[in-house]
């Protein structure tokens, strides 16, 4: 009996087991054999893990996952770059930590390897590059920006640093990449252009338009009257052609990938407030009124040669359309035109200079710059009298507009409308050219940018009483004039300072730091006193010490000299000179 007994317990045991299951063995681990039948023993990957922690599945989920072969998985094993194991029914489970292993060190990346060595030596001679592929022997990675090292989730990457103990490091964090606003798309940008179209063209485009607003107005309506919010359930519903076979025929005439991108398009809107844990949220219907609708175009229509899309082949666009790869967007304006949005890969330009300037921003003269090298620049001098004049017609137009009763006047309504809408897209054309043009000049002459946050929001809002309780009347009226404060919102100084954050990601080296303006205008750059009886004057005379200069001058120099005193940016031997 004893004997029997001992026999059972060295005797090697059969077992059936299905992938993601932990197993722990106990006896020793068997070297040099990648293929294995499983008994009680210890097995370990060639990464040094326990099999008890590792993952093993069967081909057909590999070939599914990683897009690998049978063949190439037996060929690896054969190798012992895989380990396999195989089942007592004959069936083989692969490590898949050894298969991303074999993906991480891959000898194609070498190519990509060679190329940012090239450009490190191009760029920093005097520099030692090391060079690493996939050995894990890494204990900081240094950075210009988050996004160049991944478009999304940077945090779960940050994360997954830490617990490996790597140090991560990002050169430049002035530029907010935490800023909400800027995205976190940071390698693409919208191509737009124009399209000029016939008029059985126009009149298509409006027609798929028209029929994909119904299709979202039907599929909301069903979600908040209680349906599932089911992607497959949804079409079944309302974007089948089956549904409009006897009813409502019309809407057989716009292709159905434009009715299901659109219902794409609400789903998105849904799970994105669900992602920001909103508690309450409330998707509004999409209405003809709104400011410019949209549809999506696959890539794949624009080279149709018969059908709904032949006519998107020859269409006219204000310049030569780029090659198509990705889905595009068409969006119509409230005058009817039509663009095209096109995703390009950014492209980086590159000017040789270490030059950099301060900005003040204002309301007489837009920007102020100030060059260390002795120079000053205007930009928008005087625009705001033309601006103004724009907006006191509009002023016209509106007022006669609102004296005029609805019914037997609402044509001269509409023409006064359309004549305000025009008004309205001149001003903002004009202000965008504005921002492209100093923009433009600022990346391509520039290597440090200075850019106050010019909170327009804070400085034309009126104080509340429950603000100032224990103040009189007279500290609740504002400070600057209803005139001023119009030409404030006019100039949108905070889209500037948005586009110039989204350009200067096309030109490397280029470093742009959002600092404060508090005192600068007030404060004498050469002997520092403090005119707190400054105004609205043009000039700033010091009563100490006599110095004059220009109000908007004196503001962007002070700007310049305020961030240097903090220590953040440091003169070279020339501009010190």
């Amino acid at each position: 009996e004893i004997l029997r007994r001992i026999m059972r317990i060295n005797q090697p045991k059969r077992m059936s087991i299905t992938h993601k299951r932990t197993i722990n063995y106990q006896l020793p681990q068997i070297q040099n054999t990648p293929r294995i039948i499983i008994d009680e023993m210890q097995i370990h990957s060639h990464s040094g893990n326990p099999l008890g922690q590792a993952i093993y599945n069967p081909a057909e989920k590999i070939k599914k996952t990683y897009g690998i072969s049978t063949s190439t998985l037996r060929r690896w094993n054969d190798k012992g770059d895989v380990l396999c194991i195989t089942m007592p029914g004959g069936k083989r489970l692969y490590s898949t930590e050894d298969i991303d292993n074999i993906f991480v060190s891959n000898e194609n990346k070498k190519d990509d390897l060679e190329r940012q060595c090239a450009y490190l030596t191009s760029e920093f001679p005097d520099h030692k590059i090391i060079t690493d592929i996939g050995s894990g022997n890494i204990e900081k990675v240094v950075i210009t920006r988050k996004d160049r090292l991944c478009r999304f989730a940077y945090e779960l990457v940050e994360w997954i640093f830490s617990k490996h103990e790597v140090k991560l490091m990002v050169l430049n964090t002035d530029v907010g990449s935490n800023n909400p606003d800027t995205g976190e798309l940071a390698e693409d940008l919208l191509s737009i252009i124009r399209i000029y179209s016939t008029i059985q063209e126009k009149e298509k485009l409006m027609k798929w338009m028209n029929t994909a607003r119904w299709t979202y107005k039907k599929a909301l309506e069903l979600i908040k009257n209680g349906e599932v919010r089911i992607k497959k359930n949804l079409r079944q519903k309302c974007i089948n052609n089956e549904n409009f076979r006897y009813e409502n025929t019309w809407v057989l005439e716009t292709p159905y990938d434009i009715r299901n991108d659109i219902l794409i398009d609400l789903l998105d809107a849904y799970n994105s407030n669900f992602k920001s844990k909103r508690k309450k949220f409330n998707i509004r219907y999409k209405s003809k009124k709104d400011k410019q609708y949209s549809i999506t175009i696959q890539s794949r229509e624009w080279n149709r040669k018969r059908g709904n899309y032949a006519f998107l082949k020859k269409i006219r666009t204000s310049e030569q359309l780029l090659e198509i790869n990705n889905a595009v967007n068409l969006v119509c304006d409230k005058f009817k035109r039509f663009y095209i949005c096109i995703p390009i890969p950014i492209e980086e330009q590159y000017h040789e200079n270490d030059d950099f300037i301060s900005i003040d921003p204002g309301i007489r003269t837009f920007m102020t710059g100030y060059d260390p090298k002795g120079k000053i620049f205007e930009w928008g001098k005087g625009d705001i009298s033309h601006i103004y004049r724009l907006c006191k017609r509009y002023d016209k137009y509106q007022n006669e507009r609102s004296m005029l009763k609805s019914g037997y006047y609402k044509h001269k309504r509409y023409t006064l409308k359309r004549k305000m809408l025009k008004i309205y897209d001149k001003i903002k054309n004009l202000i965008k050219n504005c921002h492209h043009k100093i923009v433009k000049e600022l990346c391509e002459n520039y290597n440090t940018i200075l850019l106050p946050r010019f909170e327009t929001q804070n400085m034309i809002r009126k104080k509340t009483r429950l603000e100032n309780q224990e103040s009189t009347k007279k500290n609740f009226k504002r400070k600057i004039r209803n005139k001023t404060a119009r030409m404030m919102l006019t100039m949108s100084h905070y889209k500037f300072q948005q586009h110039i954050i989204h350009k200067i990601r096309e030109y490397p080296r280029r470093l742009l730091i959002l600092c404060d303006e508090h005192y600068t205008s007030k404060t004498c750059g050469c002997c520092g006193y403090i005119k707190n009886n400054l105004g609205s004057a043009k000039k700033f005379k010091c009563d100490k010490c006599g110095f004059e200069i220009d109000r908007d001058h004196n503001g962007a120099r002070n700007i310049l000299l305020r961030h240097l005193s903090q220590g953040d940016l440091t003169l070279g031997p020339t501009l010190l000179e």
